[in-house]
């Protein structure tokens, strides 16, 4: 025969009762904690909850930032120092022990004089902004508190009352990657594919087949790798380079796929010296874009804005293509001769994108000079970029832009 327990069943109105922790025990006189047989100055138990909340949120958070010093300046570490002291004597932990037989009018005047000061100054993870070293192998490093703290906060942070996890502070980390300024492989790529593909169309070498043997560089490196950088100018919060290089890196690769289908023989060839609309069609956009990019351009630097202003003037001329050229010719795709107005103009456009391209250039010697050698070196300073007074006022990390701390792609360097 079978026997049967009957579980007893709680109560539904039957409140459950909280988590509990053990007791870190005190000394008689209530000055002291003891953990692990170490004593560790209490907290003022008169220090009122919103009071008490501040002085713990600011101790957390310069506590934080010392776990971050590997990616820090000097300056933040001794700032972040100055947080965790200031807030330790706040709470009476430090300093004199005052809050043993003070009077509640001078304890309250050092936690308000504590806190005036915290809140005065500026911690630097209270914006939510570290700077990131200019290097790309630096790796976050994380803070670990020691046993003994750990059971000090956690017997801190609990009030009479109050259950354990509502005495927990939502903590927020943000865990930074530093990546190189996309900006440089997108000028390598765009300076690359318009200088063989201008120095081309200004008839300096080649014939009617070499688009077909050098488009496979120019669709990789001009085309691929310069859309690719423009990608990586999202993670950078750089928009200018989110737009200008995925727009001219999607221009170069969809010029090598055309280019593709000639020499398959899918497509028939066409003369890019005459009558070509379905092609100056994709230069009104371009020409549009790029002039709005080399406004935004001339906030940084002069050599970035004068590649961008020839690059989009030689794009203005370039829509000529819409033209007809004099004479008629069997040479032509188009039936166009290859002497008139559509070959002059884009003769001159592609003199002013050769300009663009030796700026381009420059610019990525720059970006290479200055990671390699420093902004005070000699050879960096071969290569001047003519930073503008706001990309000289500009700061490191913009808070609540994007990621905070992530480098912008721009040839300011990082304090380290």
């Amino acid at each position: 025969m079978a026997v049967t327990r009957s579980a007893k069943r709680r109560p539904e109105n039957e409140a459950t009762a909280p988590p509990t922790r053990p007791v870190v025990p005190k000394t008689a006189d209530g000055h002291h904690i003891i953990v692990q047989g170490r004593r560790w100055r209490a907290t003022d138990p008169l220090i009122p909850r919103d009071a008490l909340a501040d002085l713990k949120h600011h101790l957390g958070k310069s506590r934080s930032a010392l776990g971050r010093k590997g990616m820090m300046s000097r300056t933040d570490e001794a700032q972040a120092r100055k947080g965790v002291a200031l807030a330790k004597l706040g709470l009476g932990e430090r300093g004199k022990p005052e809050w043993w037989n003070d009077t509640a009018s001078g304890r309250k005047a050092r936690w308000e004089k504590a806190l005036e000061e915290l809140r005065r100054m500026r911690a630097p993870v209270d914006d939510g902004t570290v700077t990131c070293l200019n290097k790309s192998d630096t790796k976050p490093q994380h803070h670990q508190t020691p046993t003994a703290m750990a059971h000090r906060n956690a017997e801190d942070e609990l009030r009479p009352g109050e259950t354990e996890t509502q005495a927990q502070t939502p903590v927020v980390q943000t865990v930074l990657r530093p990546i190189a300024p996309p900006a440089a492989l997108g000028l390598a790529g765009f300076a690359s594919s318009t200088w063989i593909m201008s120095s081309y169309l200004a008839q300096w070498w080649g014939t009617d087949s070499s688009p077909t043997l050098f488009f496979p560089f120019v669709g990789l490196f001009g085309g691929l790798a310069q859309f690719i950088a423009g990608i990586y100018g999202f993670s950078a919060c750089d928009t200018l380079v989110t737009v200008i290089n995925t727009m001219w890196g999607s221009f170069w690769m969809s010029i090598g796929i055309l280019y593709a289908f000639v020499a398959a023989g899918l497509i028939e060839s066409h003369s890019s010296r005459t009558h070509f609309p379905e092609l100056a069609s994709w230069f009104v956009i371009l020409t549009i874009f790029t002039w709005s990019c080399a406004l935004a351009a001339l906030a940084r630097d002069v050599v970035l804005s004068a590649a961008l202003i020839f690059l989009a003037i030689g794009s203005t001329i370039a829509c000529s293509l819409f033209g007809h050229n004099g004479g008629e010719s069997t040479t032509s795709g188009s039936g166009d001769g290859l002497e008139g107005g559509v070959t002059r103009a884009m003769t001159a456009a592609s003199y002013f994108w050769m300009l663009a391209a030796l700026l381009g250039w420059w610019r990525v010697t720059a970006f290479l000079v200055e990671e390699a050698f420093g902004p005070a070196h000699f050879i960096t300073k071969l290569f001047p970029v003519g930073p503008t007074m706001m990309a000289k006022r500009a700061p490191h990390a913009v808070p609540g832009q994007g990621e905070p701390g992530v480098k912008r792609g721009m040839s300011k360097s990082v304090p380290v």
